[in-house]
């Protein structure tokens, strides 16, 4: 998507627009990446808020607690869903060339995977009564692990940041010195030679 924005800024012209699109690009990169850590504690502690309810259900018995279980079930798929969103533009901005790209692909897919499980058992859990019911035990354990997949995720995620750097400023523009990208590569295509170099080829 970057290098889409930057061919998109670069069609307009060559020496005068190219640093601009370098400048937009490298923005909205830093941008996306550090949005997904703002969404993705919501589903985390909704689901925990969800097994804390249930448990609260089990003990007391009170239908006001059965009841927070469902609209907080529900709120986290919407949360789950923006986290994801979210998740893979970082994951797209960073790259293919990083030091951290193997356990970004990681964390991605247990949280695709959590995700994917809440959202089958919320289907099953709206359309299927039995489930909520008879077979309520079963949901319990799915939500237990589900937090399980969230915690081991969000640890795989804290690593990222914690020891890797991913979405540290100073970080990530010692990776860009480091590697290349494709826009300093474009950029050093479209270099006009100065007077010197054009002499000396003559």
């Amino acid at each position: 998507m970057i290098n889409t924005i930057f061919t998109a800024l670069h069609a307009h012209g060559v020496e005068e627009h190219v640093d601009k699109a370098i400048e937009q690009t490298e923005s909205l990169g830093s941008i996306l990446i550090t949005l997904h850590p703002k969404f993705v504690h919501f589903p985390i502690a909704i689901i925990i808020s969800v097994l804390l309810f249930e448990m609260l259900f089990v003990v007391k018995k009170v239908h006001f607690f059965k009841q927070a279980v469902h609209w907080l079930f529900s709120l986290g798929l919407l949360a789950s869903s923006t986290a994801i969103a979210t998740g893979l533009l970082s994951a797209d901005s960073i790259g293919h060339n990083t030091p951290a790209h193997d356990m970004v692909h990681d964390h991605r897919n247990i949280m695709i995977a959590a995700s994917i499980l809440w959202l089958v058992t919320g289907i099953a859990y709206k359309f299927w009564p039995a489930f909520k019911s008879n077979f309520r035990n079963l949901f319990r354990f799915v939500i237990v692990f589900i937090v399980a997949l969230f915690v081991w995720g969000s640890h795989e995620g804290g690593e990222l940041v914690y020891e890797k750097g991913v979405g540290v400023e100073p970080v990530m523009k010692s990776w860009q010195t480091k590697k290349p990208s494709s826009l300093n590569i474009l950029n050093k295509k479209t270099k006009v030679p100065n007077d010197h170099e054009g002499s000396h080829n003559h």
